[in-house]
């Protein structure tokens, strides 16, 4: 589900996921802080990934992840904990950088490379 997202929309399920797992059920202005945008912005989004499944939100109500939003907002954290581990830990990368580039790549990435390097990152463990 994922790969099927626009970047801009995986950021936003993965901000809606992150903000969640430190205060339940993040409102329109707490993603609104945290993406750094207009509120209007974020209502829009939402409508998307409500549209999508993705999350519930009942008007001028908190945000609450579904089932598939959580899975596919657990998938997008787990490709950005990925690559920034690749890059810092294995390839040495200054850890701000790779924070960075690891934001960046997790929205782009294939799932056949993703998988590729889950499968060599189990073999160097």
């Amino acid at each position: 589900m994922a790969d099927e997202l626009s970047p801009a929309m995986q950021q936003y399920l993965e901000i809606i996921y992150d903000l969640s797992q430190k205060a339940p059920d993040p409102g329109v202005a707490d993603i609104a802080l945290a993406m750094k945008v207009s509120k209007a912005g974020v209502s829009q989004a939402l409508d998307m990934l409500k549209s999508l499944g993705l999350i519930a939100h009942p008007r001028y109500g908190k945000v609450f992840l579904t089932k598939k939003g959580k899975s596919t907002a657990k998938n997008i954290r787990l490709k950005h904990d990925t690559l920034r581990y690749f890059f810092s830990t294995i390839l040495g990368v200054d850890p701000a950088i790779a924070e960075v580039d690891a934001c960046k790549i997790e929205h782009v990435i294939s799932s056949e490379t993703f998988d590729k390097l889950l499968l060599f990152l189990s073999k160097k463990a």
